[in-house]
């Protein structure tokens, strides 16, 4: 609790093998252009300490919404991947890095996550190379 954790799709490192697992999903992925998945902060956006907490009640709002598709999305060029926004009964306004943070801030910490997740990921010898190629090209 509190602490930042990265994954591959919902938890595929829960059990041994955790490259095969990321390769499973990257696979279903590939075969099912169609399928579309989303990420989802349920913590904080604004860091852990001063951060602006993402209530349990605006996640499930979120969830029902996206599943409902009433939510309006917007390709992010700085992300490279839609963001909402509009999703009726929240205030996106409070929730926005760019806000939070400024641009120029904002970008760097994206920069930096993005690196920490290729390092990351690059530390599973038998992930399959296109998942971590794929981070490099859209950073």
């Amino acid at each position: 609790m509190g602490e930042t954790k990265r994954v591959v799709g919902f938890n595929p490192f829960i059990i041994d093998h955790p490259e095969k697992n990321g390769n499973l999903f990257y696979e279903i992925l590939t075969a099912n252009p169609h399928i579309e998945c989303f990420v989802l902060n349920t913590g904080k956006v604004g860091g852990i300490d001063n951060g602006v907490k993402i209530t349990p009640e605006v996640t499930l709002n979120i969830v029902k919404e996206v599943v409902q598709e009433n939510v309006a999305w917007q390709k992010d060029k700085s992300l490279g991947y839609k963001l909402p926004v509009v999703i009726p009964g929240v205030d996106l306004s409070k929730f926005d890095p760019y806000k939070i943070y400024g641009k120029a801030e904002f970008q760097k910490l994206m920069t930096e996550l993005g690196n920490d997740r290729i390092k990351y990921l690059e530390g599973f010898s038998g992930l399959n190379p296109d998942i971590v190629n794929s981070l490099k090209t859209s950073s």
